[in-house]
């Protein structure tokens, strides 16, 4: 390789640890990120750190941009939904930026205006908000450096899953072209709820093949100080076991989608001719419980949450290893800098 590799960032929303075939899921359909595993390096005890907020994406995500504990790397002021991130805290963009890297992103930000307008070069198809209707999400169309990204969005009739992976694709095309290095961000809204995967993606996940996880429970065997939290009024308690069948059907429905659009996009890479050049991560903000211990939400210590995927290949990555070293979300950042 003649230049510092590219950096493709891809991000979900609720995806747990070991919801993957190559974590042992059998029933999961994700061929892509599978493959994306056995090409490089899957860490298999990646952790988040928690949160100060019941909205654990946003220190979560935080966690990834600026490589800093939640503690100093955002704060969510109240009555807002994005997380603020101190001027002096150099996030991801912002570095690769000062290296000499193009940096875009596509999808779920979370976090302040401010701070996406000091990481990136452009966006296409950003979301400010934290969740939605993914058949018609506000998103803000295009945005350059050097001008406000806009408060207002337009509500899209398109599947985000969809339109962000059609974003993502669009930008590796004019990256390709101008032929600097670069780093482009696509975080993806599924499979966060409500979960709307195409009606042939829930096809596929018929509830009642659904085995139900050892530890289900109908519901939570103590207080938590979280079980009157949004997600655990998503279905009513006690929980049933068809219920918490429905629930999973429709995870994996999500999943799945997800899992073939990140296809479309790394055929893209290959298509470009620019794949080998690429380094491609791919991890979550945090799991989910979906039925265990009688929860469905992420507000809690329980693995399931705690734990998110953490996949990478390209080039300086090992092939076809699992890293089974206790490891947490604000390490991906000075792991990609280190190899680029």
């Amino acid at each position: 390789m003649s230049r510092r590799p590219n950096v493709v960032l891809l991000m979900a929303d609720d995806h747990r640890h070991d919801a993957l075939g190559c974590a042992g899921d059998a029933r999961v359909h994700t061929p892509t990120l599978d493959a994306l595993a056995a090409a490089g390096v899957r860490f298999s005890r990646t952790r988040i750190m928690g949160g100060h907020t019941p909205a654990v994406c946003v220190p979560t995500r935080a966690g990834v941009n600026t490589g800093c504990s939640p503690f100093t790397a955002t704060r969510l002021p109240e009555g807002r939904c994005r997380g603020e991130v101190p001027e002096h805290i150099t996030t991801l963009g912002q570095a690769f930026r000062a290296a000499g890297y193009r940096t875009a992103h596509t999808g779920k930000w979370h976090l302040s205006t401010e701070s996406f307008e000091r990481s990136f070069d452009c966006g296409r198809q950003v979301f400010h908000g934290g969740m939605g209707d993914h058949c018609r999400l506000p998103l803000v169309a295009s945005w350059r450096a050097g001008t406000p990204l806009p408060d207002g969005a337009v509500a899209q009739r398109a599947h985000a899953t969809e339109l962000f992976s059609d974003a993502a694709i669009d930008l590796l095309g004019e990256f390709a072209q101008a032929g600097a290095p670069f780093l482009l961000s696509c975080c993806y809204t599924a499979p966060h709820d409500p979960r709307q995967a195409p009606a042939a993606w829930h096809r596929r996940f018929p509830p009642q093949s659904m085995p139900l996880p050892g530890n289900f429970l109908e519901q939570h065997p103590f207080d938590n100080g979280m079980l009157t939290i949004r997600d655990e009024q998503l279905r009513a308690l006690p929980r049933t076991a068809m219920m918490v069948r429905e629930e999973i059907a429709d995870y994996y429905a999500m999943i799945g989608h997800m899992d073939a659009n990140i296809a479309r996009v790394l055929a893209e890479l290959d298509r470009l001719g620019i794949r080998d050049d690429t380094i491609v991560v791919y991890t979550g903000d945090h799991g989910l419980a979906v039925g265990q211990h009688g929860l469905l939400g992420k507000q809690n210590c329980y693995e399931h949450s705690l734990g998110i995927p953490w996949l990478m290949a390209g080039p300086g990555v090992p092939v076809g290893q699992t890293c089974d070293a206790l490891v947490q979300n604000v390490d991906i950042l000075p792991t990609i800098c280190a190899l680029c």
